[in-house]
């Protein structure tokens, strides 16, 4: 060979080189990959009409749903080259991508959680309470440093309505912030509740604080404050989100209490079930992180 030539290296001489992605994957990739926009946005057209179209489309926006369709793609063209380990490997990585991220089945595992208390009306008890508490939890501090209802604001809006409808005398606010999880200036569960009572126009007089990190450090804070207590009536109510009441409940048993359970932020739905709960959602996923730690918690005693 001639001093400066290349040598052009052909496919047959490098057995890899067909192995890297040759254009004819591309055809089952995209196949695969069209087949759950296509069947999801047909679905919800059957189920919603003109506007399940709609629905449809803008879900495949999310980058969520758009890598549960290029997981499928890819499945497809592992499918088509027989490798029984990858294809076991992937149609794994798939099954389980969707089952994590979907609705239908995230609303099951909370089902299981909040079943016990479906039934449950706090705004109808017949006796009116002393004292509700709040668990920490459904308050944080915004960017702007002003408190704010969080994901379980549902919490704090129960407890300031039962004291407006007269089935609670006073509010018992919870939650602690944690050493190395606190940034400056931020407010504490239990005053980012109380600053958000005042503005609903409950006194100060109808609100106490208790200290508590976690949960049972707040029911031994909460045990405590009913020790000190004079009153004869020392029944308490305990509001929490309705997937949480069952450890909350356990924790309280421990530290000797025996609370009246009041469920708030339910996450079992009755609307009925549509094609686009089958599509994995992250909001899904990290709804099923929080359901599993509370089954993880109950497992170990916790």
């Amino acid at each position: 060979m001639a001093m400066g030539t290349k040598r052009r290296i052909r496919s047959h001489e490098w057995p890899e080189y067909e192995r890297l992605g040759p254009p004819k994957e591309w055809p089952g990739f995209l196949i695969g990959a069209a087949i759950p926009p296509l069947a999801i946005v047909a679905a919800m057209f059957a189920t919603a009409g003109v506007a399940g179209i709609e629905k449809g489309l803008t879900r495949f926006i999310q980058p969520d749903a758009l890598l549960w369709s290029l997981l499928t793609g890819i499945v497809v063209v592992v499918w088509r080259r027989r490798d029984r380990v990858m294809m076991a490997a992937t149609i794994g990585c798939w099954l389980f991508y969707t089952l994590v991220g979907s609705g239908w089945f995230v609303g099951m595992v909370y089902r299981s959680l909040e079943g016990p208390y479906l039934a449950h009306r706090p705004l109808e008890i017949e006796q009116p309470l002393p004292r509700v508490v709040v668990l920490g939890g459904g308050t944080n501090t915004g960017a702007n440093g002003a408190a704010q209802l969080g994901t379980g604001g549902d919490r704090v809006m129960l407890a300031a309505r039962m004291l407006e409808t007269g089935k609670a005398e006073s509010i018992v606010c919870t939650g602690s912030l944690i050493d190395g999880m606190a940034t400056d200036g931020q407010l504490t569960p239990a005053d980012a509740t109380v600053a958000i009572l005042h503005d609903l126009g409950i006194s100060d007089e109808r609100i106490e604080r208790i200290d508590g990190r976690t949960t049972s450090e707040e029911m031994r804070s909460l045990a405590e404050l009913l020790e000190k207590e004079e009153a004869s009536d020392k029944r308490v109510g305990v509001i929490t989100s309705a997937w949480h009441m069952n450890r909350a409940l356990r924790l309280a048993h421990a530290a000797g209490l025996d609370p009246v359970p009041l469920p708030a932020d339910f996450v079992t739905e009755s609307e009925p079930i549509t094609p686009l709960d089958f599509v994995p959602d992250g909001e899904e996923t990290w709804r099923l992180g929080c359901a599993v730690k509370e089954l993880v918690a109950g497992w170990v005693g916790r």
